[in-house]
């Protein structure tokens, strides 16, 4: 009879160490063969979401022997070497806001030093904006975050502090909605890159909001422009001004509504032609009419 795996959180030793291991790769496989770019899993502790994420760990990296004899094993997995960014919040109390700044860099330079990468931010936003970026280049990323609140709860009777830390934990957090916000443009996952924007729209305060189109337009420009990709607002044509245009592997231009239709924004950009100075150019264009209705972004 196989031992408990009383208190081991970690799937390589369960294997290794012939313990006892409910099968639930097909609940897993199904999870990694429908991605959906983030997924937020909330669970009691000691319910194994440690675990789950050590699992997921090593079906991305590919250890497809440690599976032998499991159900997944057979079932038809791709089993491609994914470049994994694992950060574990367990791992250290935070302290003080310099405290958690320096163990997420810690962390990320880690990482980087396994793919042999090295990294020339030392802020702990930009270092992980670096990191992921450069990791890109080898296959798609992928992100586990487990304890992704304990830094909080941590410190939950110091208000302050908690605050803080969690103004770190949201810019942190605010590059993985970047990138996917760039993924699901380039795989032209439309509805992904809407409601993904919309996040970022939510996050902003109530009282920061102004009730012009004009601000809306400047919120998004500020977004793509501060995640990296080539956005200009206020494109003048020879027959008006384009609200917002994104140039990439593909060209998306965009017009926006406020408490208006999509459709006649949509109209606009066909009747006064904005995409003619852009054709010819050998990429596709996307043209998108978007209405902005109870403070973010509605149909488009």
């Amino acid at each position: 009879m196989k031992r408990l795996p009383v208190g081991i959180q970690t799937f390589r030793d369960i294997v290794q160490n012939d313990y006892l291991y409910v099968d639930k790769t097909d609940k897993i496989f199904d999870l990694v063969n429908n991605p959906k770019g983030v997924y937020f899993l909330s669970r009691p502790r000691r319910f194994g979401k440690s675990l789950l994420i050590s699992t997921l760990n090593e079906i991305f990296e590919g250890e497809k022997e440690l599976f032998k004899d499991l159900w997944i094993y057979k079932a038809d997995c791709a089993w491609k070497k994914h470049p994994v960014v694992r950060i574990d919040f367990s791992r250290k109390k935070a302290e003080s806001k310099d405290d958690l700044k320096g163990f997420i860099l810690h962390q990320l330079k880690n990482i980087a030093g396994k793919y042999w990468i090295s990294l020339k931010h030392d802020q702990y936003d930009e270092a992980f904006d670096e990191l992921l970026t450069k990791l890109s280049e080898i296959n798609k990323v992928v992100v586990l975050i487990d304890e992704y609140d304990k830094p909080i709860i941590d410190n939950i009777e110091n208000k302050e502090l908690a605050i803080e830390l969690r103004e770190i934990l949201k810019g942190f957090y605010t590059i993985i909605k970047a990138w996917k916000l760039i993924d699901a443009l380039r795989e032209h996952d439309f509805e992904l890159f809407f409601d993904t924007l919309r996040i970022f729209f939510a996050d902003i305060s109530y009282d920061l909001h102004i009730s012009k189109e004009k601000y809306y337009q400047t919120i998004f420009y500020l977004i793509f422009s501060l995640i990296g990709l080539n956005v200009e607002a206020e494109v003048r044509t020879n027959k008006g001004r384009i609200d917002a245009i994104i140039i990439d592997k593909d060209i998306y231009i965009f017009e926006f509504k406020f408490d208006g239709d999509k459709d006649n924004a949509l109209k606009q950009i066909r009747d006064k032609k904005y995409f003619e100075k852009y054709q010819g150019v050998g990429r596709e264009i996307y043209l998108f009419g978007v209405e902005f209705t109870d403070r973010n972004i509605g149909d488009w």
